[in-house]
């Protein structure tokens, strides 16, 4: 057998148990998402975190800038990873313990802040209808259905269902100011 055919072989095998571990191991709500349920030990969700931090494109990135910036470049590669566990050591086990998912959702009910929440479904909303590098904006009708799909698990509902009777009466007073 050849390499070829053999590296074709290696990488479909790898492949077919990834797919296979997605499918066996899918999340059924949004607690099993994000926190998988509650019953991953804090050393393994260390590890994953750890292996998040170093992705392809995290360890590309920083390679490229030691690269480029010599010796120098390894300020940004300790300030990124101390920044990232500090980030984690402080935010994420208050997050945990209070039962949230999202920064906003924590701080809204924390510190009985509606401006969280509110901040967080304007600029989902700007972030959808607005031109990216990546990808063209979507209609408004489209980041509506986005935030009603998100309402409940990302973004409060009361104040998703607020700022698109805010838009919806906006788009009226429009309308009738141009007849």
């Amino acid at each position: 057998m050849d390499l070829q055919t053999l590296t074709y072989i290696v990488v479909g095998l790898s492949f077919a148990l990834y797919i296979g571990i997605a499918i066996w191991a899918r999340a059924g709500t949004t607690k099993e998402f994000y926190i998988a349920g509650g019953g991953v030990h804090p050393i393994v969700n260390g590890m994953a975190t750890g292996a998040d931090w170093m992705s392809a494109a995290s360890f590309i990135s920083m390679a490229g800038l030691i690269a480029f910036l010599g010796y120098g470049g390894s300020v940004y590669l300790m300030g990124w990873t101390g920044g990232y566990v500090l980030l984690a050591v402080l935010l994420a086990p208050y997050l945990r313990k209070f039962g949230k998912f999202t920064v906003p959702e924590f701080i809204g009910d924390r510190y009985y802040s509606q401006t969280a929440r509110i901040v967080a479904v304007i600029d989902a909303f700007d972030a959808m209808t607005t031109d990216r590098p990546y990808r063209k904006a979507l209609t408004r009708e489209v980041a509506f259905e986005e935030l009603m799909r998100g309402a409940g698990t990302q973004f409060d509902p009361k104040v998703v269902k607020a700022f698109m009777e805010v838009l919806e009466q906006e788009e009226k007073d429009k309308t009738k100011s141009e007849r």
